[in-house]
């Protein structure tokens, strides 16, 4: 099934590490144990329930579920990605895409050893962008955001990760206005990832 990998929750490994804010988000979101009681709170979400999820929509053919491909787990198409976008609220939408830059932020090491799991993590964190860059500025820049760029210098992309706080810094100037706190983080990685680049 071609696609891009789809943004956390699901997409780091259910068996090696769950991040907590993803479980917490099924957790809100799924269907009461009591049917339509409101009466009957919904019972917690496990790493079990979850790759059990996993394993319906791969058996329908809307996810890809490979646990044993390292850092791409699950795959979704494009259109199911587009379709289940399409079917959220906008209120729905926005938390959706906070909740995946949380699990995306709790999953990233804090030293990155494995640079396949850093890319495949930027990778997460583009797509998610794309999709909901609105939603990432509000009420703050999400750490995941400035977390993404210094990855990019961390690994050696010194020159993609001055781009990229050039880019991060033009958006937080446009979301957040010039003084706020997370436009000037930005342009002190700004100036931080020029320098290392000699510029």
């Amino acid at each position: 099934m071609a696609g891009q990998p789809l943004q956390p929750p699901l997409s780091e490994s259910l068996d090696r590490q769950s991040p907590a804010r993803a479980l917490d988000y099924l957790t809100e979101h799924r269907t009461p144990d009591g049917g339509t009681d409101p009466d009957v709170p919904p019972r917690a979400v496990g790493v079990d329930d979850a790759t059990d999820a996993l394993r319906c929509l791969h058996r329908l053919s809307l996810v890809d579920h490979t646990p044993n491909a390292p850092h791409q787990e699950v795959r979704v198409h494009n259109l199911v990605q587009r379709a289940t976008r399409e079917a959220l609220r906008p209120a729905a939408r926005d938390m959706a895409a906070r909740t995946c830059a949380d699990a995306l932020y709790e999953a990233w090491p804090e030293v990155e050893r494995d640079t396949v799991l850093g890319q495949a993590l930027r990778a997460n964190t583009a797509t998610l962008t794309a999709h909901a860059a609105d939603a990432l500025w509000q009420p703050d820049g999400h750490p995941v955001l400035f977390h993404t760029g210094n990855s990019l210098g961390h690994t050696g992309l010194v020159t993609a990760a001055r781009a990229y706080f050039q880019d991060l810094h033009t958006a937080a100037r446009q979301n957040l206005g010039p003084d706020h706190p997370d436009t000037l983080a930005a342009r002190h990685y700004l100036a931080y990832w020029r320098g290392r680049r000699g510029m």
